[in-house]
């Protein structure tokens, strides 16, 4: 059996892109412009299913400057789909419940894709202040 031959740098590292990162991207940002290497850079990427609602909530906004379709045909082709699981439910609930006293509107939202991001291994890739200062962050910000 022959082996796969990678061309490129070898990646450890799997990330989770967050609708934060996703809309700086999409509108061309130089916060996108960060979020880009993670993105386009061949690595292993996901997105947990509710930034998909959150996105398209962005959409219906006009937060997002690009059709959904588009958005969403991309998104397809480059990640993998992350649905909510009961486990991380429980982590995200537990995160709010431990973030709330630092951030008073800390959502269930960030912590779903917190949780999401630490279950599955991966680095989150976002600039939401909520979630900077976190291990295994990147932040797009800077």
């Amino acid at each position: 059996m022959q082996g796969t031959i990678r061309t490129g740098p070898i990646d450890m590292h799997s990330y989770v892109i967050d609708t934060y990162a996703w809309i700086e991207y999409f509108n061309g940002t130089q916060q996108g412009s960060n979020a880009k290497e993670y993105i386009e850079g061949g690595h292993d990427i996901s997105v947990p299913s509710l930034v998909l609602a959150e996105l398209a909530d962005s959409f219906h906004q006009g937060r997002v400057g690009m059709e959904w379709e588009a958005i969403l045909r991309f998104i397809l082709v480059k990640c993998s789909v992350i649905e909510l699981s009961p486990e991380i439910a429980f982590e995200a609930a537990r995160i709010e419940k431990a973030k709330r006293p630092k951030h008073h509107d800390f959502s269930l939202a960030d912590g779903i894709i917190l949780a999401t991001a630490r279950k599955t291994g991966s680095i989150l890739v976002t600039g939401d202040e909520h979630l900077t200062d976190e291990n295994g962050v990147v932040n797009i910000r800077v």
